[in-house]
C-alpha cells in the first residue's frame, strides 16, 4: 500500500524522463543557436576573406581607376548575397550632400544622382528585430527597407548594401555585420588611393620624360643659334683691334654698331627662350597675380615683339576692345605667354604677310586673345620650325612647340584654355581664352 504524498512510482518515473527530455531538448536547442551563430561568423569570416582577396585584384595596374567602384559592387553583391549597393561620395565633405558614385542592382539608381544624408552615421542597419527609425535619407539611398551601411568621415566615401526581404538566402543584418561593410569600404579606398598614386607616378614620369626631351631639343637649338652670334661679335672685335683705323669715320662706325646692336638682341633673345625652357621644366609656377589694364598689356607686346617684326618683314598690329578691359593675371608670366605666341607666329609668317594680336569680350563674358597669322601656306604655331634656306639642316628658331608649351604652361595656371589651329586658307591662330571670373569692365574708353 502507497504513503500518502508519494505518489505511484510509474508517474515519478514519468516525470523525470519528462524533465530531463526537457533539459535535453533546452541543451540542444542552445547548440543549434550556438552552431548558427558559429555559422554565421564563418560565413561572415568567409565574405569579409572573398571581399579582400577579390577587391585587391583591382589593384592591379591593368584595370581602369574608373572600374574600380563597379567591379567592387559586384563581388560585394555576390559574396554578400544581397539584392543592391552603391557607393557614395560626400561632396564637398561633411556637407551630407551625397553622390552616388557606382550602384548595382537596381534601375533607379543613377550616377551622380543627389542623396541628402544630414547627419549620417559611421555605422548602421536595419532589420525587422530593430526598433530604432534609421537617421533622415538613408533609406532613400536604395529604396529598400533592410540595409547595412559604412561611412568613412575622413575620406567622404559611404558604402550601403541592402535587401528587400529577411529570409533563408537575404539573413537579417545584425551588428556583426559592421566588420564585413567597414572592410569592404576601406579595402575600396586603400585600392582607389593605390590607383591615384600609381596616376600620379605615371604623369610625373610622363612630364619628366617630355621635360628632359624639350630640354634636350632646346641646348641643340640654343648650341646652334649662339655659336654664329658669338662667332660675329668675335669677328667683329678682331676686325677693331687688328685695324683700328676702320672704325675712324662715322660710317664704319654706325655700321658696327648696328652689327653689334643685332648681335646682342640675338643675345637677349637667347636669354628669353632660356627663361622660358625654366618656366617648361617648374612644376611648380608661382603667381602674383594682379588687376592688369588688357590694353597696356597688350601694348607691352607689341613693344617687345615690334623689332622682330620689322627684321622678318612682317606687318605686326594689335586691336583692342573699345571699353578697356581689366584681367586678374600675373603680369610678366602672362606677358612672356603672349609673347612667345607672337613670337612662334613671326617665326612661321612669310615676309609682306601680317601678325594680327585681337583681345575681345565673348558673349558668355570671358576674354579671349587671339594671334592669328594670315600668310598663306603659313604652318600652325604647334609645328616645328622650316630650316633655314641658307644653312640647310639648322632650324630657324628653336621648335614652335617648345613656344607654345611654355604658354599653354602659363595659361592653365590662370585657369585658362589655349587652343591652336590652322586655317583653310593656309593661316593660323591662337586663341588664349581667360575665365569670366578673371575679367572686369572698367569705367572709361581705350
Amino acid at each position: 500500500m502507497n504513503r500518502v504524498g508519494i505518489g505511484n512510482p510509474f508517474e515519478r518515473e514519468l516525470q523525470y524522463y519528462r524533465n530531463e527530455c526537457n533539459d535535453l531538448g533546452a541543451r540542444l536547442l542552445r547548440l543549434q543557436e550556438e552552431q548558427s551563430q558559429a555559422f554565421l561568423e564563418a560565413r561572415r569570416s568567409r565574405t569579409v576573406a572573398r571581399l579582400v582577396r577579390e577587391a585587391y585584384r583591382f589593384a592591379e595596374p591593368a584595370q581602369a581607376m574608373h572600374d574600380v567602384g563597379g567591379a567592387l559592387l559586384q563581388v560585394v553583391v555576390e559574396a554578400a548575397l544581397c539584392d543592391r549597393a552603391a557607393l557614395l561620395r560626400e561632396e564637398p565633405p561633411g556637407s551630407g550632400r551625397f553622390l552616388v558614385a557606382h550602384a548595382i542592382g537596381g534601375t533607379s539608381m543613377e550616377a551622380d544622382e543627389v542623396v541628402m544624408i544630414p547627419n549620417p552615421p559611421a555605422f548602421f542597419f536595419t532589420s525587422s528585430l530593430r526598433l530604432d527609425r534609421p537617421p533622415e535619407g538613408l533609406l532613400d539611398v536604395l529604396r529598400l527597407p533592410f540595409i547595412l551601411w559604412g561611412y568613412d568621415r575622413s575620406s567622404g566615401h559611404a558604402l550601403v548594401i541592402g535587401n528587400r526581404s529577411e529570409g533563408n538566402v537575404s539573413r537579417p543584418f545584425e551588428s556583426g555585420d559592421q566588420e564585413l561593410i567597414e572592410t569592404a569600404l576601406f579595402v575600396y579606398l586603400d585600392v582607389l588611393y593605390r590607383k591615384h598614386a600609381e596616376a600620379q607616378l605615371r604623369q610625373a614620369k610622363q612630364s619628366a620624360e617630355e621635360a628632359s626631351v624639350i630640354q634636350a631639343r632646346f641646348l641643340e637649338t640654343l648650341a646652334h643659334r649662339l655659336r654664329p652670334t658669338v662667332e660675329h661679335i668675335v669677328t667683329l672685335v678682331q676686325a677693331m683691334a687688328s685695324h683700328p683705323g676702320l672704325a675712324a669715320g662715322p660710317e664704319q662706325i654706325a655700321a658696327v654698331t648696328q652689327q653689334l646692336s643685332e648681335s646682342s638682341r640675338d643675345l637677349a633673345a637667347l636669354a628669353n627662350d632660356a627663361l622660358d625652357l625654366a618656366t617648361t621644366r617648374d612644376q611648380s609656377l608661382h603667381l602674383d597675380v594682379q588687376w592688369i589694364d588688357l590694353g597696356d598689356a597688350m601694348r607691352r607686346v607689341l613693344r617687345s615683339c615690334y623689332p622682330a617684326s620689322v627684321k622678318g618683314g612682317v606687318e605686326l598690329s594689335v586691336t583692342l576692345p573699345k571699353r578697356n578691359v581689366s584681367v586678374c593675371i600675373d603680369r610678366d608670366s602672362m606677358h612672356r605667354a603672349i609673347q612667345s605666341l607672337v613670337s612662334a607666329s613671326l617665326a612661321r609668317a612669310l615676309p609682306g604677310s601680317a601678325v594680327k594680336l585681337s583681345v575681345g569680350r565673348r558673349g558668355d563674358g570671358a576674354v579671349e586673345i587671339l594671334v592669328g597669322c594670315t600668310a598663306e601656306g603659313a604652318p600652325s604655331p604647334a609645328e616645328p620650325a622650316p630650316e633655314d634656306a641658307g644653312q640647310p639642316g639648322r632650324p630657324r628658331a628653336e621648335p614652335n612647340a617648345d613656344r607654345v608649351a611654355v604658354a599653354r604652361r602659363i595659361v592653365e595656371a590662370h585657369d585658362g584654355v589655349l587652343l591652336t589651329e590652322t586655317r583653310l586658307n593656309g593661316g593660323s591662330q591662337a586663341r588664349i581664352i581667360l575665365p569670366v571670373h578673371m575679367a572686369r569692365d572698367d569705367a572709361g574708353f581705350a
